[in-house]
């Protein structure tokens, strides 16, 4: 078995593909071994810690020695399980309990409880705070690092033709025309993805990525006006690296509590195509509808051209995807459709 992920070695922040191999033919029941793209030495690895990214990006295995594997999974391989570490801490927290009792215990969870929801609290305020101090610079850093991460590992060149780009920028253009004078210079983007399928993102320093497979399923001109206004408006709200700012002082945070490993830090600057994959905030996706809608107006098209899309979503992937979303963090297609309507009849 292939378990495919990337490897970021020890002590660098360069990311290669590669893949745990188990029971391959040839290798040992007992074996774990490394494949690293454009190396063609296959070596035993050995797994030290096992620890799931922030936003629900990426499990980081850790390999004794090597350095970092990241897998992008919702959970992780069965066939890993008898390389796992034995949790090594269960025996000291069992001791713990003994020496407290129930009431000591009932106390340090409940102030454990107690800093977890105060940092989640206060996190998005302190993080968008800091957000506003990065340099426009490392934000464009940020965001053509996020570029290449996902050029090499999930977009392919776009197939549009001449004339259809050349449409699409028409349309874009005049969308950006209706924006602030000190609105950022936005560049837009085009690619394909059979992977993610169709969607538009938006990126850190100002880019927005419009794949092929959107274009198709936008089906009409309004619809894409109003994608393209939509990720305008994540862009304008500066929602990419708002989320970046927050999950790596969360990064940053565990780190220091728990200990900064080799390769973390450097894990840090690779967050940025994790999340931007990741639903936005409920706040966020509003803020980027509600921007959307007033483009759309200004540009003297119809708002409520974007609730046809989410119908058809709905029509694609019902009853699943218009429960509030992804653990309640993205609003629901009915709360959107609302929004949109109370909008235009301003």
């Amino acid at each position: 078995m292939q378990i495919n992920g990337t490897f970021t070695a020890k002590a660098t922040s360069q990311r290669s593909r590669a893949a745990l191999l188990i029971g391959e033919p040839g290798q040992s029941s007992d074996q774990l071994l490394l494949a690293i793209e454009g190396q063609d030495q296959v070596e035993p690895a050995s797994i030290s810690k096992v620890s799931a990214m922030m936003a629900g990006a990426d499990w980081r295995i850790t390999l004794t020695g090597r350095g970092v594997f990241t897998l992008s999974a919702a959970l992780l391989p069965d066939e890993l399980t008898p390389f796992l570490p034995t949790p090594e801490k269960t025996s000291r927290f069992i001791g713990l309990a003994e020496r407290l009792g129930w009431r000591g215990m009932t106390v340090i969870l409940s102030l454990i409880i107690m800093s977890l929801v105060g940092a989640r609290l206060a996190l998005p305020y302190a993080a968008d705070h800091v957000s506003r101090y990065v340099p426009q610079s490392w934000s464009k850093n940020i965001g053509n690092s996020t570029l290449n991460q996902l050029d090499s590992l999930l977009l392919e060149p776009s197939q549009l033709s001449t004339s259809e780009r050349r449409r699409i920028d028409r349309l874009f253009s005049e969308i950006i025309s209706k924006l602030p004078p000190d609105a950022p210079h936005i560049e837009l983007l085009y690619r394909r993805s059979p992977t993610i399928g169709p969607n538009a993102l938006a990126l850190a320093g100002n880019h927005i990525i419009l794949l092929d497979e959107m274009v198709e399923f936008a089906g009409n001109e309004d619809v894409l006006v109003g994608i393209l206004a939509h990720e305008v408006g994540h862009i304008t709200n500066r929602h990419a690296m708002r989320m970046i700012t927050r999950s790596a002082i969360l990064a940053v945070g565990l780190g220091l509590v728990f200990g900064i490993e080799d390769s973390f830090v450097e894990e840090i600057g690779t967050l940025g195509s994790s999340l931007i994959l990741a639903s936005y905030t409920r706040a966020f996706e509003l803020e980027a509808d509600q921007v959307s809608t007033q483009l759309m107006q200004k540009l003297g098209r119809d708002p409520a051209s974007l609730i046809s899309l989410f119908d058809k979503l709905v029509s694609d992937c019902a009853p699943h995807c218009d429960k509030g979303g992804f653990f309640a963090s993205h609003p629901s297609f009915r709360e959107r459709r609302n929004q949109i309507n109370a909008a235009a009849k301003e």
